[in-house]
């Protein structure tokens, strides 16, 4: 890119934007920026979220995507971090001469959040601006908000690393009105990255343009990895890409050659026993001889024989009143004490049914219960087997007629529910005017969402916005009470915590457009964060700010 010293070098060392964090057996980052020297320090921080130590390492290329050297150790470094433990990586970084621009990757053994932390000083070593960002994720198409003028110092500018493969990139600069206004190309080599502001002329993207307010389109054939900056005057920052909730899916491509077979997976619990044969027909009675002379009275023969059981007429029933069971099946072998089997191909009626009129709480028409207090694994006190290879059939459902639960599980210290698949939804929860699913805990997570492949995504969200509610929100308005230099958040959710990550925004009214840091102060009268002005301005009074918690 073609800027001033300051800006152009302040742009290198702020591009990076935030992906959304995935768990496995490797876990593989990219911060699509990074610089160094000429002014320019980057600093790598890394915090191990795994439930055991991980190895990482830091890889820096150059935009050819030939290894760069900017650490101590070269152009990679490898450490290992403790549960719970954390390190800083810096560039060798200098005040004056040479600097070098490039892009990340960070490969961890298992979940590890990353960010990058990105400064610039002047010849004299003040520090001018600052910023710390978080990797981006691999997108195929995405937006960028576009904002130059060269009369008031605003420009935009775009990077893009593409890690995989050769990149083809087709850059759609938009009207409000949503009409294409210009277009423009950009190629980026496997394994490189590219950086070009909006307006530049080598090679030129959208020349000749006095101002440019509005959106840019982008599209790559194959996924790479971008953030965007903004400059105003001498403040920088960089800016996520806003990529589209649901990509339209083009055509299957030819299927690939198969692969080789893996290994046989453990062995699935053994399946219900199957119905007994038929009783086999009865010998041929002989016939009677000649009665004989009656003799002595001799010894009791052996027993005979039982006879076939008797059956029931359809419809036939069993009426009594007990207050324990009113049969009992027991069976002392490996085999069922109850079997019912519905053995026609059409009609609704089940195998086996349990009905109850009672009215007493934790009534139930049918319960299965494992006595066993150790029992093996996978066993189970209710299981439904839907053999049926279709998308229609339901191993088990559970349904209520009015406002309570369809199906409801508990556990002590394990999962109450538990829902997996191999290719479909492992947990599916509608509902036409409340919540489709619902989960709470008192000191765990509700709701757990992982994704065990390194590009799938952890939780998506189809349409709608994301809503907080209860006490206390994790997102809430802060409103300085005082003219002062800080200002300071008192609030549940961040009193005491140095590793909760705040997200602020100012909200209009007395606020001037200057740019705001949040800092925390671990100082034992506060232990609070606070917000104050980069300038070092006091804060407006009665100044409002948006903020957002999310915890480690």
């Amino acid at each position: 890119m073609t800027v001033g010293k300051t800006a152009a070098l302040s742009f290198l060392c702020l591009f990076a934007t935030s992906p959304t964090p995935i768990c496995g057996q490797e876990v593989t980052q990219y911060l699509p920026q990074i610089a160094d020297g000429g002014g320019a320090i980057t600093t790598f921080f890394t915090v191990n979220q795994a439930e055991t130590a991980v190895t990482v390492t830091i890889d820096a290329f150059s935009p050819d995507a030939s290894p760069m050297s900017v650490l101590s150790t070269g152009s990679s470094v490898t450490f290992t971090l403790p549960i719970g433990g954390s390190a800083f990586v810096r560039t060798l970084g200098s005040l004056g001469g040479f600097s070098r621009a490039g892009f990340a990757r960070v490969r961890s053994s298992g979940m590890t959040g990353v960010a990058a932390i990105f400064q610039f000083f002047d010849a004299g070593g003040n520090l001018l601006s600052e910023a710390g960002v978080l990797p981006s994720p691999l997108v195929k198409g995405f937006s960028i908000t576009a904002a130059f003028s060269p009369a008031q110092g605003v420009n935009t500018g775009l990077a893009v690393a593409s890690p995989v493969s050769d990149s083809n990139l087709t850059l759609s600069l938009m009207n409000p009105d949503g009409s294409v206004r210009r277009t423009a190309s950009l190629s980026v080599p496997a394994g490189g990255q590219r950086a070009r502001f909006l307006s530049e002329t080598t090679p030129p993207l959208f020349t000749g343009l006095d101002v440019i307010y509005g959106a840019v389109k982008i599209t790559s054939d194959v996924p790479v990895a971008p953030v965007t900056l903004r400059t105003d005057g001498t403040q920088l920052t960089t800016v996520p890409v806003i990529t589209p909730t649901l990509e339209a899916q083009g055509p299957s491509g030819p299927a690939g050659p198969q692969g080789p077979t893996g290994p046989t997976g453990p062995q699935g619990p053994a399946g219900p026993p199957g119905a007994p044969g038929p009783a086999g027909p009865a010998g041929v009675s002989g016939p009677q001889g000649p009665a004989g002379p009656t003799g002595a009275t001799g010894s009791a023969g052996p027993t005979g024989a039982t006879g076939p059981a008797g059956t029931f007429s359809p419809g036939a029933s069993i009426e009594g009143s007990t207050a324990s069971a009113l049969i009992t099946f027991t069976n002392s072998g490996t085999g069922s004490s109850v079997y019912g089997l519905h053995s026609s191909s059409s009609g609704t009626e089940p195998g086996l049914r349990g009905e109850t009129y009672s009215t007493q709480a934790s009534a139930a028409g049918m319960i299965g219960r494992v006595r066993a207090a150790s029992p093996g694994g996978f066993s189970a006190g209710v299981r439904g087997i839907n053999e049926g290879t279709g998308s229609q059939g339901i191993g088990v459902w559970g349904s209520q007629n009015g406002s309570g639960w369809g199906l409801y599980g508990t556990s002590v210290s394990g999962r109450g529910v538990f829902g997996t698949s191999d290719a479909g939804v492992g947990v599916y929860g509608t509902s036409e005017s409340s919540f489709g699913v619902v989960g709470k805990t008192s000191t765990g997570s509700g709701v757990l969402a992982e994704s065990s492949s390194p590009d799938g995504s952890a939780l998506e969200i189809r349409n709608g916005a994301i809503k907080v509610s209860g006490n206390p929100k994790p997102a809430f308005v802060h409103t300085s009470k005082g003219k002062s230099l800080r200002t300071y958040i008192d609030h549940p959710l961040t009193n005491g915590k140095p590793n909760a990550i705040l997200i602020v925004t100012p909200v209009g009214g007395n606020y001037t457009a200057r740019a705001v840091g949040v800092e925390y102060d671990s100082d034992s009268n506060y232990q609070q964060w606070t917000i104050y002005n980069l300038d070092f301005t006091d804060q407006a009074v009665g100044q409002r700010f948006n903020v957002l918690v999310i915890q480690q």
